[in-house]
Order: structure tokens, then C-alpha cells, then sequence
């Protein structure tokens, strides 16, 4: 004779096979998946575009850290050498005249190797930058030993220079500060880089390179200030605009880049100059400051 205790047991797993059976083979419907996959499909669609603006953002702001370090290094190598230090940038299609007066002259006429040189330069259009001297201490008064002082380097991936500002002679361009914390609403009147001239004697793309080229370039003396913004009132400060998008280099099937001009994708568009970093050198003390570390 079974016990209370027991058949209360038995009876309760019997309740708990009876509810297994009957519903343990049953899954998820067609129509219940689908909606699942559904909602799934809309939050991505959602989420995905966020998390682009995000990491473009996040692009943007440690490519103007980035150029920030290297101004305040074009600064200090000028302090520690005595001496002043150009850093120079790479322009679009500087083998030609559509980048500066007398750059095609300068190409035909480079030896063969540093014309390969310069040509592994071809996708850092806009994006590539070097340190030079004419002189350093201890050279007899007068000489010139140009001297390239790292190898070339670029911006973080993301972030360029825009095309605006490689305009040989080209105009300033007014950039409206978008959401000013206070009226007025501020301006600023961006100019295009200052180009060297053979006669200052700075070769390209190597210490063995021609003079002869045209390049954009800013200069530290050896107090660390910024002396390549002359304006006929004196020295003034420059600015350097970051578009965030995509400098796009040519290339060959076998992945070696072409002499072309690049692909130059801004995004959102418009971003250098509407919704803007712009990297301020003081030409007093050589120091760089970020005006605006935000994009809208």
C-alpha cells in the first residue's frame, strides 16, 4: 500500500512528465521567428549608422590629437637643434603644375632614384608630412645641409587635410563657427598653406632630392615660434582644418599606387568647414590648441 508521501511524489511527477510532454515539442512558429529576425533587422538598422557617426567621430578627434603631437614636435626639435624646422605636407598631384607653378619641371627632372622615392608618396596626398632643416648647428655660416629628420609619415586613418587648403595662392576661406556658446557668432579666415621656393633650399622627397619643388609646408625658428605666416601687418596665426571621410589613392592590380590625384570623400559633407576641427598655431609661442573638437 503506497504512502501519502509517496503517491503526493508519484502524482507531482506525473504532473511534470504530463506538462513535458505536452509541451516540450512544441518550438517557436515560422511567424514568431520571423518577427524575432524582424525586430533584429530594425535595430541594426538602426544601431549600424551610430556606431559609424561614433567610431568617425572618434577618428576626427584622436587625428587632431595626433596632429597636435607633431606640430608640438616640429616645435620642440626646432628649440633642442637651434635651428629652424620646416614641416612640410604632401600635396595632390605634386608631380605637375596642378599642384604649384614649376613642380612638372622639378619631376622631369629628378634622377631616377629619387623619383622612385617620391613615388611611393602617391597615397599620401593630403594626408603626408616630414620634418626638414637647411641648416643645424655647427655647419659653417652660410652652408646649407638639408636634412630629413624622420622618414614620412601620415595622418590617422580617417582624417585629411582638405583639398582647400593645398590651393597654391589660393583664397582664405571663412569658416562660421555652427553653435557659438555666446554671440557674436565667431569667424574664422582660414588661409591656404604658405608654399616653399627653390631659392629656400629645401629638397624633395629626400636630402638628395631637388629644390626646385613647390611644397606646403610651416616653419619654427629655434624659440619655438611660428614664423611661415607672413602677412604684410607681420606674423600672424595659421590654422590647420581635419575633415573626417576618405583619401582614396589609385592603384595598380598588384597593389603598387598610381600617379594620380586621389579620391577625396568628406562625411559627412561639407564637415571641414561646417561642422569643423580646426588646429590653431599661436606664431608668438609655436603652440597648437584645438578650437573645436566636435562634429555635428
Amino acid at each position: 500500500m503506497m504512502r501519502p508521501a509517496e503517491r503526493q511524489s508519484s502524482s507531482h511527477s506525473s504532473l511534470v512528465r504530463h506538462d513535458w510532454s505536452r509541451h516540450g515539442p512544441n518550438g517557436f512558429t515560422l511567424i514568431e521567428l520571423l518577427v524575432v529576425l524582424s525586430i533584429m533587422a530594425v535595430l541594426a538598422a538602426l544601431t549600424v549608422p551610430a556606431l559609424k557617426n561614433f567610431a568617425q567621430a572618434e577618428a576626427q578627434v584622436s587625428g587632431t590629437r595626433h596632429l597636435m603631437d607633431e606640430l608640438g614636435r616640429a616645435r620642440q626639435l626646432a628649440i633642442s637643434q637651434r635651428t629652424t624646422v620646416y614641416m612640410v605636407f604632401v600635396p595632390p598631384e605634386f608631380w605637375s603644375d596642378a599642384s604649384a607653378p614649376g613642380n612638372a619641371a622639378a619631376w622631369q627632372s629628378l634622377p631616377s632614384e629619387e623619383k622612385a622615392r617620391a613615388e611611393k608618396l602617391y597615397d599620401k596626398q593630403l594626408i603626408g608630412y616630414n620634418f626638414i632643416t637647411v641648416r643645424s648647428v655647427g655647419d659653417q655660416p652660410g652652408a646649407r645641409n638639408p636634412r630629413y629628420l624622420t622618414a614620412w609619415r601620415t595622418l590617422p586613418e580617417g582624417v585629411f587635410i582638405p583639398p582647400w587648403k593645398f590651393q597654391y595662392n589660393g583664397p582664405r576661406v571663412r569658416i562660421y563657427d555652427p553653435a557659438p556658446p555666446l554671440p557674436p557668432r565667431r569667424v574664422y579666415e582660414v588661409a591656404p598653406f604658405r608654399w616653399t621656393t627653390p631659392d629656400m633650399g629645401i629638397p624633395f622627397p629626400s636630402a638628395t632630392g631637388s629644390t626646385n619643388f613647390r611644397l606646403p609646408y610651416l616653419a619654427f625658428n629655434h624659440l619655438g615660434q611660428l614664423v611661415s605666416e607672413v602677412e604684410p601687418g607681420g606674423l600672424r596665426d595659421a590654422y590647420i582644418p581635419l575633415a573626417r571621410g576618405r583619401v582614396s589613392a589609385a592603384y595598380t592590380r598588384e597593389g603598387a599606387p598610381l600617379q594620380q590625384p586621389p579620391s577625396v570623400t568628406e562625411r559627412p559633407p561639407g564637415n571641414s568647414t561646417n561642422a569643423f576641427n580646426l588646429v590653431c598655431i599661436e606664431w608668438l609661442t609655436g603652440r597648437a590648441r584645438v578650437i573645436r573638437q566636435e562634429v555635428q
